[in-house]
């Protein structure tokens, strides 16, 4: 799980173009799983990310590790794993919608 968490941060500083999203608006997104929690935020033109869940977080997406993983390296789209019923997303729809985009455009390149 961390060197995919790691891959995820690396990819985005090479991204510039999620800079733009980050420059005008910033988004906490928490990952509650059995095997450990995390928050990403995307903020200040960087993306970061932290051990354990943040309560005021605008996304909060809860599920197995793998349907997280997956989404983190762009192999699932979000609405996809929502959809399929691969895990629970809470958040209001603009965040959801921001936070879908930060995924998608952080994917890995094949």
């Amino acid at each position: 799980m961390e060197k995919c968490l790691e891959r995820f941060v690396e990819r985005a500083e090479g991204k510039k173009h999620l800079y733009e999203l980050t420059k005008m608006n910033s988004i906490a997104l928490t990952a509650e799983t059995t095997t450990g929690d995390f928050t990403i935020f995307f903020e200040n033109k960087r993306v970061s990310l932290r051990p354990g869940l943040l309560d005021s977080a605008a996304v909060t997406l809860k599920g197995n590790i793998g349907v997280i993983l997956a989404l983190l390296d762009g192999k699932l789209k979000l609405r996809e794993a929502v959809r399929r019923n691969f895990l629970d997303v809470r958040g209001n729809f603009r965040a959801i919608l921001l936070a879908e985009s930060f995924l998608y455009l952080n994917r890995e390149d094949e």
